[in-house]
Order: C-alpha cells, then sequence, then structure tokens
C-alpha cells in the first residue's frame, strides 16, 4: 500500500511539473509574440490633437496713465499697472502633428485665450458723489511649432519632452468708469489699450499615455519667456488629446 502511494505521488508530482513547465512555455511564447507584434506594428505617422491650456502670466510693473474721471476736468490722473491684471489666463489649442521616427516628431499649433475679464478695484474720494471702477480684458492668440521628443517607459507610457518657437499677440484694454453714488447710473469713462506682438522660444515637458493605438492622453507644463513690454513670462499647463492616423 506504501509503495502504492508513493508511485502514484511520484506520477503526480512529475505530471504536475510537466504541466506547469508547459503553461510556462505556452505563457513565455505568448509574451513574445505579442512583443514582436507590438514592435512590428506600423507608426502612425499623423496626428491631430487639442489641449486646455491653464496660463499663468507674470506682469511687468509697466504703468498705463488714464485721466481720471472720478474729477472734472480730467485734471487727475489714475495710474494703472499691467500687473494689476489677474494673472490667470486661459485658452485653448488645436495641432496637427507629425512622427516620422519612433523618438521624434514635430506638432503645429495655433491657440487662442478665452478673454479675461474682472474688476481691478474701487476707488472713491470723500466728498465726491461718484465711485470708480477699475475694470480690464486680457485677451491672446499664439501659432507656431514645435518638436517632441518620445521617450517610452513602457508599452503604453511615454515622456515627452517639446522646444519650439512661437508668435504672440497680446490685446488688453484698461478701463477706469465713474458711476454716481446715489443711483449707481453710469457718468463717463475712460480707457487705455495696449497690445504687444511678441516671438518666443518655449519649452515643455510631460506624459502621454496610449489608451490605444491610435488615441493617446496628454498633460503638460511649458514654459514660455516673453521678455515683453507688459508681459514678461507665460507658465502653462496643458491637459489634451491626440488622434494618430
Amino acid at each position: 500500500m506504501k509503495k502504492l502511494i508513493l508511485i502514484v505521488g511520484t506520477f503526480l508530482t512529475a505530471l504536475s511539473h510537466e504541466a506547469a513547465a508547459d503553461y510556462n512555455y505556452y505563457n513565455h511564447e505568448q509574451f513574445v509574440a505579442e512583443y514582436n507584434q507590438r514592435q512590428t506594428r506600423p507608426l502612425k505617422k499623423f496626428s491631430i490633437g487639442a489641449d486646455y491650456v491653464m496660463g499663468k502670466l507674470d506682469f511687468t510693473d509697466k504703468s498705463i496713465d488714464i485721466a481720471n474721471p472720478l474729477y472734472l476736468p480730467d485734471e487727475e490722473i489714475y495710474t494703472a499697472r499691467a500687473s494689476n491684471f489677474d494673472d490667470s489666463l486661459d485658452s485653448m489649442n488645436v495641432n496637427l502633428g507629425f512622427r516620422p521616427w519612433k523618438y521624434i516628431g514635430i506638432e503645429l499649433f495655433y491657440q487662442q485665450a478665452l478673454s479675461s475679464k474682472g474688476v481691478v478695484g474701487q476707488e472713491h474720494y470723500a466728498g465726491r458723489d461718484r465711485f470708480g471702477l477699475t475694470e480690464y480684458e486680457l485677451d491672446y492668440k499664439a501659432y507656431g511649432i514645435d518638436a517632441v521628443f518620445f521617450l517610452p517607459l513602457n508599452e503604453r507610457l511615454e515622456l515627452i519632452a517639446t522646444a519650439g518657437y512661437a508668435q504672440y499677440s497680446f490685446d488688453a484694454n484698461f478701463d477706469i468708469n465713474a458711476y454716481q453714488v446715489s443711483s449707481a447710473a453710469f457718468v463717463k469713462g475712460n480707457s487705455a489699450d495696449f497690445g504687444e506682438d511678441i516671438g518666443a522660444f518655449r519649452a515643455g515637458v510631460g506624459l502621454q499615455f496610449q489608451l490605444t493605438n491610435r488615441l493617446a492622453f496628454r498633460a503638460m507644463y511649458r514654459y514660455v519667456p516673453l521678455g515683453g513690454e507688459y508681459i514678461d513670462i507665460l507658465n502653462e499647463f496643458t491637459i489634451g488629446v491626440r488622434y494618430s492616423f
């Protein structure tokens, strides 16, 4: 009886080892086949995409002089500063990409800001029957080209870096409007405008996740040293998608 148990046990052990070896061999062969298939899969060279861009602006301390409508006649000057503008300005970016090699590609883009409006502050002087609101509007658009460098981290995730050049066009309007204290009726307003056209180099770093062979999600940080008279630096945080074909 003991010999029978020993023989059966030895047989079952040998059978389980053989099955495990066959399983491991199958999994290894399947892994190699799938890996080779991924490596030989043709690279999708062209892409279209869109990004939502969260921008942070650094302004210079450049001043803007406006005749103060709280006084009649306009003998007093109200001095506004570019740094009074809200430093958050979001935008939308659309792009067309070409990736002829696995590690390098290029993207052409056009970007349009979502116009930023707001009230900087309120002015009121003792003995006057009016108060003033200082208001602004800021807008910009940009277009340019980026070289994109890809470093695969695994089969779906890539580290990306960009370096490029873009042309930025900023338009801003700065108003101070006077209203009656008793009725809040508009009395008079004065305004100042400024615009800047700036060409600047830009660089960025981020991650791209390949959801399918065609669809990818991308998140990036980009630094743009504008060096303008009113606007010095633009920092961008972007999230977006790319569709390859």
